[in-house]
């Protein structure tokens, strides 16, 4: 999450960074500073984050795509493959 080579955002709550294993041709998560093991642990006290992270998504949505007609989506990892829980951007 730290390595500025693969950060493509990053403010004080999150980092987003590209997928090191991609399930599209654009794949980027989108992920907390703040340690969240799971879905399971969210509680309301997340909500303000959670939301930033899918404003974030939709500001990195925003900027790469332009004009294009590249259809994005935004979800959460079902299945986190980090310690972290991934909000994540693909097309």
């Amino acid at each position: 999450m730290k390595d500025p080579k693969v950060q493509v955002y990053k403010d004080d709550q999150v980092v987003v960074m590209k997928d090191k294993y991609p399930k599209a041709r654009h794949h980027w998560l989108v992920l907390p500073w703040a340690s969240i093991s799971s879905l399971k642990v969210v509680t309301s006290e997340h909500l303000e984050l959670l939301k930033h992270m899918h404003t974030v998504g939709e500001k990195v949505i925003a900027d790469f795509a332009g004009s294009s007609q590249l259809r994005f989506l935004l979800g959460y990892h079902a299945i986190p493959s980090m310690r972290v829980e991934a909000f994540y951007v693909q097309a």
